[in-house]
């Protein structure tokens, strides 16, 4: 703007929100900002002084990119983020338009930073993250957990299907451990010829 004299250069700010992101075809939130033009003032103030127009402009960005993303401190507290909202939107509320769904993980991202320092958002931050430790070295999803059935038949049965799941797996993995044992052990043992070859030499 300031060499070439142009008018109206505009800056579109995108957000890209990823949520599930490990699951294949899982929802990733496109936000798109409205056109942000460029002042003429600050292509006048670049000529008198580059770095003062330089971190006005940039400021302005980084602002507008908080605005289309989801952030917080961590990657820990994010989740824990989610997590809350998902718990907190109430069951009559329609949350299947990613916007809708992004705007309430907004909110509750900008009421976190207001009370993270509150000794009880900490406590409550603190126990829903070891409650999704928890929940991913189980293998369980949230949703799953109030299903969960602790009886005497149902362990007997879920032990049960897994040895048999076990024995069956052994079974068909042993012809080819099999045919394959005696190609190991000689490639072993020509392997170690060459080590000591090769150590000898």
């Amino acid at each position: 703007m300031s060499e070439f004299n142009s008018k109206n250069v505009k800056i579109v700010h995108v957000g890209l929100n990823y949520f599930n992101r490990d699951k294949f075809r899982s929802e990733v939130i496109i936000e798109i900002s409205k056109p942000y033009e460029v002042p003429k003032e600050l292509s006048e103030m670049y000529k008198i002084d580059k770095k003062k127009a330089t971190e006005i402009l940039l400021s302005e960005i980084e602002s507008r990119m908080k605005a289309v993303t989801l952030i917080a401190p961590s990657y820990q507290e994010l989740r824990s983020i989610l997590f809350v909202r998902k718990l907190y939107a109430p069951p009559d509320t329609n949350l299947s338009s990613p916007k809708a769904y992004l705007e309430l993980c907004k909110r509750f991202s900008k009421a976190y930073y207001e009370l993270k320092e509150l000794p009880d958002t900490k406590n409550l931050m603190s126990e829903i993250a070891k409650y999704i430790d928890v929940l991913e070295n189980t293998g369980l999803m949230d949703h799953e957990v109030k299903r969960l059935d602790f009886s005497f038949f149902m362990i007997l049965r879920k032990s049960l299907f897994s040895l048999f799941m076990l024995i069956l797996l052994l079974i068909l993995i042993l012809p080819g451990s099999l045919i394959t044992y005696p190609f190991v052990k000689f490639l072993e043992y020509k392997a170690e010829k060459e080590r000591l070859l090769v150590y000898i030499i």
